[in-house]
C-alpha cells in the first residue's frame, strides 16, 4: 500500500469568491492509494476529478489554461502535483500576506503565461512508464509544449534492511536546461505508473513545491514595457541596445558576477559604461548612437531580451563588441553564444584583432517564426564588452 500524507486537510478551490486552497478541521485521514493492475476506467482528466480533495488545485490550473482537452484526448505522462504543492508555493509567494490583503496572489490571479510555462513541465509528451527511466542517468523527457527538458530516474527504496527491496519511486527533476546534475532540482513521485485510457500518471509527494523555485521568482518582462520589435520590412534595420535587457533581476533576466553600475540601471547587477561620442560607423550606411554598454561580462554571465517578430523570415544579427584583452591576444579564444527560446546555438568565436577601444562586429543569421521570443546572449569566454545588436531582415 502506497501512502500520500496530505497532512489531513481538505483542498478547497477558491475561484471567484474563493481563490486558493487551505485546510479545514475535517479529518479524512491519510490518502491511501493502491495502484490497480487494471487501468483507470477513464481518461487522465477524469482520474484527477475522481480524487476530490487531492487534485483540486491542478484541475483549476488545467481548466484556466485550457488544457482539459489535452488530458482527455492526447497521450500525456502527467507528474501530478497535489493540493499541498500549491499551498506551499502560494504561501512562499505571498510570504505573510493574508487572503484579504490587496496584493495577495492566488491561482486565479497568478500570471497566466508563467503558469502555463510551469504547468506544462509536469506534462510530458508520450507514455513514459517507470521502466523506461532505469538508466544510470535517468531519462530526459521533453515537456508538453516548449520542449523543456525534465528528467525522470526510477529508484527502488530500501525495505527491512534490504537495499532495493522496497517500493519503486521516480525522482522527477527540473534540469534547469543544464547538463550538470548539480544544477538540477528534484522531487519524488511515490505513486507511479497509474494507467488511464490515454495516459500515465505519477503522483508527486505532497511536500513538493509547485513550479520548483520558479513559481515565486520575479517574472521576467521587457525593459521598456513592450518587446523589442524586429524589423518586418526586407533590408530594414533596428538597433537593440545591450543595456536594455529584460527586467526581473538576477537569475531571471540576467546572471552577472560583476559589480553593479551606478548609472542608468543602478539596481541591476551589470556594470554599465557610457561610451559617449566616440561611437563610429560600423555597418555600411549605419552609425550607432552614443549610449551605454555592458562593460565587464565574465564567462558564464548572460542577459535575456524579449523580442517580437511580426513576420516570419531570416534575420541578420550583428553583435557590436570590443575586446579588452589587447591587440596581441588570441581573440579566437573569446567566444559568445546567441540563442533564441533557450535552444543553444553554436559558439561564435571572436576573431577580430582590433585593439581596444575599437568596436568590431560579428554576424549570425537566424530564421525566426512569427511571435514573441526570448533572445539570450551568453559570455562563454571573456573579456568582451557588449554594446548593441544591429538587426536586419534579409528575406
Amino acid at each position: 500500500m502506497k501512502k500520500l500524507n496530505l497532512f489531513n486537510y481538505l483542498g478547497c478551490v477558491l475561484l471567484g469568491s474563493i481563490v486558493f486552497f487551505g485546510c479545514d478541521k475535517t479529518d479524512k485521514g491519510d490518502y491511501d492509494y493502491t495502484n490497480p493492475k487494471a487501468p483507470f476506467k477513464g481518461n487522465t482528466y477524469e482520474f484527477l476529478k475522481s480524487k476530490p480533495g487531492i487534485f483540486d488545485s491542478v484541475l483549476v490550473v488545467i481548466d484556466r489554461l485550457g488544457l482539459k482537452d489535452v488530458l482527455e484526448k492526447e497521450h500525456i505522462t502527467l507528474f501530478a502535483p497535489t493540493n499541498q504543492s500549491f499551498v506551499l508555493a502560494l504561501n512562499k509567494l505571498n510570504n505573510g500576506k493574508t487572503i484579504s490583503s490587496p496584493g495577495y496572489v492566488s491561482l486565479s490571479k497568478y500570471r497566466v503565461n508563467n503558469l502555463d510555462s510551469l504547468m506544462c513541465r509536469y506534462m510530458i509528451a508520450g507514455l513514459n512508464l517507470s521502466d523506461s527511466m532505469t538508466l544510470t542517468d535517468g531519462k530526459t523527457m521533453k515537456s508538453y509544449k516548449y520542449n523543456y527538458p525534465m528528467n525522470g530516474k526510477r529508484n527502488i527504496s530500501r525495505s527491512e534492511g534490504y537495499q532495493n527491496g522496497g517500493a519503486s519511486l521516480i525522482t522527477f527533476s527540473d534540469t534547469r536546461r543544464s547538463s550538470f546534475k548539480a544544477s538540477w532540482l528534484g522531487t519524488v513521485a511515490n505513486s507511479i505508473d497509474i494507467r488511464t485510457t490515454n495516459g500515465i500518471v505519477h503522483i508527486l509527494e505532497p511536500g513538493h513545491l509547485f513550479g520548483y523555485n520558479d513559481f515565486y521568482k520575479p517574472i521576467r518582462s521587457p525593459f521598456k514595457g513592450l518587446p523589442f520589435e524586429f524589423p518586418s520590412v526586407i533590408n530594414a534595420k533596428a538597433v537593440l541596445e545591450a543595456e536594455d535587457f529584460d527586467k526581473g533581476g538576477e537569475g531571471v533576466a540576467y546572471h552577472a558576477t560583476v559589480f553593479p553600475s551606478k548609472n542608468y540601471r543602478p539596481t541591476e547587477g551589470f556594470r554599465l559604461e557610457n561610451h559617449g561620442a566616440s561611437t563610429a560607423p560600423l555597418s555600411a550606411g549605419y552609425s550607432f548612437p552614443s549610449t551605454w554598454d555592458l562593460q565587464d561580462g565574465t564567462s558564464g554571465d548572460w542577459v535575456i531580451y524579449t523580442i517580437n517578430v511580426s513576420e516570419e523570415g531570416d534575420y541578420e544579427i550583428m553583435t557590436r563588441y570590443r575586446n579588452r584583452a589587447g591587440i596581441n591576444s588570441d581573440f579566437s579564444l573569446v567566444r559568445y553564444n546567441l540563442s533564441f527560446d533557450f535552444i543553444e546555438s553554436s559558439s561564435i568565436a571572436i576573431v577580430k584583432r582590433d585593439s581596444y577601444p575599437v568596436w568590431s562586429g560579428s554576424i549570425v543569421n537566424v530564421h525566426l517564426k512569427k511571435g514573441i521570443h526570448s533572445m539570450r546572449f551568453l559570455w562563454e569566454v571573456t573579456p568582451l564588452e557588449l554594446d548593441a545588436f544591429l538587426v536586419k531582415r534579409i528575406n
